[in-house]
Order: C-alpha cells, then sequence, then structure tokens
C-alpha cells in the first residue's frame, strides 16, 4: 500500500496544470490528425510529408501511452492511498480498463501509420477511421478525468505527495523525451502555464530550447504549421 501524507482542510491544492496542458495537446493533435487524414489529399500525400505525419503520430503515441502508464502505475495508487486515508472509496477501475482499450487502439494506429508511410492512396482511409475512433474514445476519457479524478486529486492528495508522484514521474522520461514532449506541450501552453510549471527551472527551460527546432520542423512537414 503506498504511504500518504492525508491533505488537511485549507492546506494548499495540487497544481494539476501539467495534466490539463497534456490532455489540450492530445486532444487538439488528434483533431488536426483528424482533419488531415480524412481530407481527400491524404491519399495523395508526397512521401516526405507523409513519412512526416507517421512520426508525428508515433511521437503522440509515446505521449499518450506513457501518460496513461504513469496514472495506472503511480496516480492511481497514490489517489486510491490518499481517498482511503480520508474514509473515502474511490474505484478507478474503470478509468484502467479504458487505458486497455487505448493500448490496443494505440498499437493499431502505429501499424497503420507505417503502412500509409508506405502507400498513402492504400493507407490514409484506415488511418483516418482509427485516429476518430481513438479521438472518440479519448474525449470521453479525458472528459472523465477532468470530471472525476482531477477534484479527487485538488481534494485529497497532499502537495508533498503529489511532488513525490511528479519527480518519480519525470524520472522515467530520457533526454530524447523531453525534447520532444518539452516543446509538444509547450505549443498548447499559456505563457503563464510554460513558465510556472513546463519549463520551472532551467534543466527543463533548456530541454525546450534543444526540442523546438527538431519539434518545429517536423510539425511544419506533418501539417503544413507555420
Amino acid at each position: 500500500m503506498t504511504a500518504v501524507t492525508p491533505r488537511r482542510e485549507g492546506a494548499p491544492e495540487v497544481d494539476l496544470t501539467v495534466g490539463y496542458v497534456e490532455h489540450r495537446a492530445i486532444r487538439a493533435d488528434l483533431l488536426r490528425l483528424v482533419t488531415t487524414l480524412d481530407s481527400p489529399d491524404a491519399a495523395r500525400m508526397p512521401a516526405r510529408r507523409a513519412a512526416a505525419v507517421r512520426t508525428y503520430i508515433d511521437r503522440l503515441i509515446f505521449a499518450t501511452v506513457r501518460h496513461h502508464s504513469i496514472e495506472d502505475e503511480g496516480l492511481w495508487p497514490l489517489l486510491g492511498a490518499a481517498t482511503r486515508a480520508a474514509g473515502v472509496t474511490m474505484d478507478l477501475g474503470e478509468f484502467s480498463e479504458d487505458h486497455e482499450v487505448l493500448d490496443a487502439l494505440l498499437e493499431r494506429a502505429g501499424e497503420q501509420a507505417a503502412r500509409f508511410a508506405a502507400d498513402p492512396a492504400a493507407g490514409a482511409r484506415p488511418l483516418a477511421e482509427t485516429v476518430k475512433e481513438l479521438r472518440e474514445l479519448l474525449e470521453r476519457h479525458l472528459g472523465k478525468e477532468e470530471e472525476v479524478i482531477f477534484p479527487a486529486v485538488t481534494r485529497y492528495v497532499s502537495v508533498e505527495d503529489y511532488r513525490r508522484f511528479e519527480l518519480e514521474a519525470r524520472r522515467r522520461y530520457s533526454v530524447k523525451d523531453l525534447t520532444f514532449m518539452g516543446p509538444w506541450l509547450a505549443t498548447y501552453a499559456s505563457r503563464a502555464e510554460r513558465d510556472r510549471t513546463l519549463a520551472p527551472n532551467a534543466f527543463y527551460r533548456m530541454m525546450l530550447a534543444l526540442g523546438r527546432f527538431g519539434y518545429r520542423s517536423l510539425e511544419r512537414r506533418a501539417f503544413g504549421a507555420p
């Protein structure tokens, strides 16, 4: 059982800015992938752009899988222990079940993205349908997290316990991972959100700087973004 320090009534609440920004980024990227792949032009996409779309999907799959594996292995045990300490029973089973369905869909999306990159004419439609399915499931799942999980975290989890959870979660990312994750999240964050939580110290500011050019280059190749 995870050992916790129960949050006291009136104590500071956990800052969930990073979680909200991650959700915002996942939603926005799935929308623009649906828009890109559902276009009649997707079947005629040049090889270089199709390869960039595949790479972008692979990165998004990594970010999404890592996001929910950290929840399954770290946040759910912490939240379960914190709610039990407060005398509250919380069933997180449906969230983990969603993750299992997501894993299968994400694996299929990765395989279809590879086929799309090799043959856009044959691969565009199947990939578009899978990304639509992913978007629908994640929209429901992320909405439930924001409605149920986030308020429970701010009510029951102490700032000290959450900081330990965040530190352990960050250790799971390599420098290479962070040079994608940093600029990706920063794209969907306000200036205040970036300064407060995404780049709170020199190391994370360096990761943003190191990864910004590569991320923007991939984004332009995949989506034609300015």
